[in-house]
């Protein structure tokens, strides 16, 4: 695990960089912003946020000398819970106001979702253990790509508001 602490440590960092972006825009961001784009906003900062603690979960319980076959499902299993309980509530009606636009970005976000949660029931699935690391990391990089897309998608809105 020593040598994967630099790669959890490096996601973390890219991961702080879209909260940091998504606080930017909310400091800089007009006063006549709707409600699709507030939650767009959120979930960009919510999904930096994730990450974060995706990253740096498997760093501490590793730091606590927890072994590999509690490390990965117990990351996994905390992942999923809190990204049910905090991101999929804010992106609710982000989904709903995108609806109304454009199909392909709802089955970006979508498929994005997918791709983030797959890896984290591989995981939980005691069939698949010697491959927890990999998945970890898959979900990591999605989880960036789905980050990038969200602040993509309000950069998006927001510019085509200006118009």
């Amino acid at each position: 695990m020593i040598d994967h602490i630099t790669l959890f440590y490096t996601v973390a960092q890219i991961a702080g960089i879209f909260v940091g972006f998504g606080t930017l825009i909310a400091f800089t961001k007009p006063k006549n912003v709707t409600t699709a784009q507030q939650q767009a906003l959120t979930a960009t900062v919510m999904a930096g946020l994730l990450v974060i603690v995706a990253a740096l979960l498997p760093v501490l319980l590793f730091a606590f000398r927890v072994s590999n076959e509690i490390v990965w499902p117990v990351s996994a299993a905390l992942v999923l819970a809190i990204n049910w309980a905090t991101i999929w509530p804010q992106r609710a009606p982000f989904i709903n106001a995108l609806k109304r636009r454009n199909p392909f970005e709802i089955m970006l976000l979508f498929g994005m979702e997918a791709a983030v949660e797959a890896p984290l029931f591989l995981i939980l699935l005691p069939v698949f253990t010697a491959q927890s690391f990999p998945f970890y990391a898959s979900m990591l990089v999605f989880s960036i790509v789905q980050a990038a897309s969200l602040l993509m998608l309000l950069a998006l809105n927001l510019t085509a508001e200006e118009d």
